[in-house]
């Protein structure tokens, strides 16, 4: 069973709620917030728990507190941090809108017993590459990738920062195949939060890919993190009727 991160303190997530509905206009710029026993009974949280949220918001020049009158939305919000608008599909190719910021690429590397098992790995070693990718100036993923020795040891450091490895790997010619990933919300761990710059436990996407070559053997497991709040899923849907009923598609 995969282990939980424990929650994310109660002041935090209050937080998160009072900053979202300031980003979507439903606190408008000038507005004033709830009362803090309002909130409080809101979001079934103390009083103190919301005044600590709401001095977060303070901090971050996203509210104003006046005496003796409230606490008021700031005049000027902050613009938002540019997103990663885009198919799943373009993080698994490493599309050129993020760009690394650190890589390290480790043989040999003893590797966990259950990574080791999905990749058919018997020694327990294996290639791992280990890198933060950055959209704009913000850290948008975390990506640990395992590759059984024979393969990872086609590559080098170098030409995984400059071409990625699915194309590092293609151009040595590994006849890459197909692969399923498995998509979900998780918590933050303490590591992947510290390397995202979030707070621990913090809501992110978490990708794990197992790839194949055209054999049907193991190439690459992949673990990846990437900022919820940094990334948005677009689709176009279409709409269509048969036989009386309605169905919607995505294009």
């Amino acid at each position: 069973m995969e282990p939980q991160a424990l929650p994310s303190p109660l002041y935090h997530r209050a937080y998160g709620l009072l900053s979202q509905r300031i980003a979507q206009g439903i606190y408008a710029p000038g507005a004033q917030l709830p009362a803090e026993d309002e909130l409080a009974a809101e979001f079934g949280v103390s009083r103190a728990t919301v005044r600590q949220a709401v001095s977060e918001l303070v901090k971050r020049a996203l509210v104003v507190r006046q005496q003796g009158r409230g606490t008021f939305v700031s005049g000027t919000i902050p613009e938002a941090p540019e997103r990663f608008a885009n198919s799943l599909a373009d993080l698994i190719i490493e599309t050129k809108r993020t760009k690394i910021k650190s890589a390290s690429l480790r043989h040999q590397e003893p590797i966990p017993p259950m990574i080791a098992s999905r990749l058919g790995i018997t020694d327990g070693r294996a290639t791992v590459v280990e890198r933060t990718r950055l959209l704009g100036d913000q850290v948008f993923a975390y990506v640990i990738q395992y590759l059984p020795s024979n393969v990872g040891e086609l590559i080098t450091a170098r030409q995984v920062e400059r071409l990625g490895v699915l194309t590092a790997l293609h151009r040595k010619g590994v006849a890459l195949g197909e692969g399923k990933q498995i998509v979900r919300a998780q918590l933050a761990d303490i590591g992947v939060a510290e390397k995202l710059g979030l707070e621990n436990a913090a809501v992110v996407l978490h990708a794990e890919r197992l790839l194949r070559a055209q054999d049907g053997s193991p190439v690459e497991l992949v673990l990846a993190w990437y900022r919820a709040d940094l990334y948005e899923y677009q689709a176009s849907l279409r709409v269509s009727e048969e036989d009386g009923h309605i169905e919607a598609y995505i294009a």
